[in-house]
């Protein structure tokens, strides 16, 4: 499994909006010199999604507070010679990402689709077996259904979705970052359908949550390979939190209050 980059530090994209909107940056000020700040395509994908009259200067605004809080701290995937596409932190400033982003736009709609049709069979293979669906369903028995039902979902994958096949044991294909992507949002889908933290129902929005479901998978893959994960949506933290640890993955995840509380001795609340 490809290891996170010690002293890396991942905002989820509330953080940033935050930060947009008024909120102090002291705390990135206080931590800079120590931990370096990252943001992945995934933030530049919802910044690109903004619409409105005033649609230029909120994007104007915060690629402005991008580049002052990650520098050119890019998270993007690359491979080395013939082996596996890993996560890498590449220099480079967010408006090229943003460049590339709206370029590649056309395919935030296919996965959408994909995302419909996953959480479809893990509700039939939820059905077949009979098992309990709760909102107050716990951590462990959470991290317990994940891991059961990843191998039902890789075999689904693999056969309906053969482009983004999965050719290793789950567990062990967390090297490749294609896999990683596929394997954190089957976890993420077995999640919702639990009813885990469930998010609030609207159904005039089922759209654009389907899209920002898959924003925060796309946040969560990213985060994976850094040493913490900030976000001011607890339903968010304690998702990445039971799937994380389901996976094996070493990523510490943090709500705002908790990162407040982060100093440059490591000294934060026990996960």
């Amino acid at each position: 499994m490809q290891n996170f980059f010690d002293n890396t530090i991942y905002l989820d994209h509330n953080i940033l909006v935050d930060f947009v909107n008024g909120k102090s940056i002291d705390k990135i000020k206080e931590l800079e010199n120590a931990y370096r700040f990252c943001y992945s395509s995934a933030h530049l994908e919802e910044i690109n999604n903004i619409r409105g009259k005033n649609r230029d200067q909120y994007i104007e605004e915060h690629l402005h507070v991008m580049d002052r809080v990650f520098k050119k701290n890019g998270l993007r995937p690359t491979r080395h010679n013939n082996g596996p596409i890993e996560i890498n932190i590449i220099s480079e400033k967010p408006r090229q990402v943003l460049k590339r982003v709206i370029g590649e736009d056309g395919e935030g709609v296919k996965k959408t689709e994909y995302v419909v049709q996953i959480q479809e069979k893990i509700f039939e293979s939820i059905k077949e077996k009979g098992q309990d669906v709760s909102s107050d369903i716990t951590f462990d028995v959470m991290v317990e259904r994940i891991i059961s039902e990843l191998p039902i979902m890789v075999e689904c994958i693999n056969v309906q979705f053969p482009y983004l096949a999965i050719e290793h044991e789950y567990s062990m294909c967390l090297d490749d970052q294609r896999d990683r992507e596929a394997v954190i949002e089957l976890a993420f889908r077995i999640v919702e359908s639990y009813k885990y933290y469930q998010e609030e129902k609207s159904k005039s929005k089922i759209k654009k949550k389907a899209s920002s479901a898959t924003h925060d998978v796309s946040h969560a893959v990213y985060a994976s390979v850094c040493e913490y994960l900030v976000s001011d949506d607890q339903r968010f933290v304690e998702k990445c939190k039971v799937i994380y640890y389901a996976l094996g993955i070493q990523t510490k995840v943090l709500n705002f209050t908790e990162f407040q509380e982060l100093t440059l001795n490591n000294n934060i609340p026990k996960q």
